[in-house]
């Protein structure tokens, strides 16, 4: 990944830290709902290369991508847990680049049942609207118009090298 996008998205993860609810400790129990199924909201090319970048793991990245595409093709609840993980710490382990839709699920939804009856942080979640997903999230604009200058950045060079 090239170091300009990364260094944007990184400094774009740490913008959102300040709209986002970021717990001192997991909430969350044993639940892992939020590490299994809502996964499959979306991760983008760039964000696989930021972890790639993150963790010079390609083949780590891979297994992300084909949980995330059984997760999407499955369109259920199949109790798996996300790779990146760490069952024995209970934490994730690539929380510092951890995708956007990880960083906004369940705080912020379009959904009003986002979250199932007895999670601790139903409370806690805001509903995005067109109206008001950039006064809540200012951060999302430049998220998506990075995203759109990575696809373009990277469908170009596929078309220079023919490699991806």
């Amino acid at each position: 990944m090239n170091e300009w996008f990364y260094k944007s998205l990184i400094e774009i993860y740490e913008e959102s830290t300040k709209y986002i609810h970021n717990p001192s400790i997991n909430p969350c129990g044993r639940c892992l709902r939020c590490c299994s199924i809502e996964a499959g909201l979306g991760v983008y090319l760039m964000e696989y290369d930021c972890i790639e970048e993150y963790l010079n793991n390609p083949e780590a990245v891979q297994s992300f991508k084909d949980y995330i595409n059984r997760i999407k093709k499955e369109r259920k609840f199949l109790y798996l847990i996300c790779p990146f993980y760490d069952m024995r710490r209970r934490r994730c382990s690539i929380y510092i680049v951890r995708p956007m839709s990880c960083r906004l699920y369940p705080y912020y939804s379009t959904k009003e049942d986002i979250c199932f009856e007895n999670c601790p942080l139903k409370s806690k979640v805001q509903i995005l609207t067109e109206d008001n997903v950039c006064d809540l999230l200012p951060f999302l604009k430049r998220y998506y118009l990075l995203k759109h200058l990575y696809d373009d950045h990277e469908a170009d060079s596929t078309q220079v090298t023919g490699e991806r």
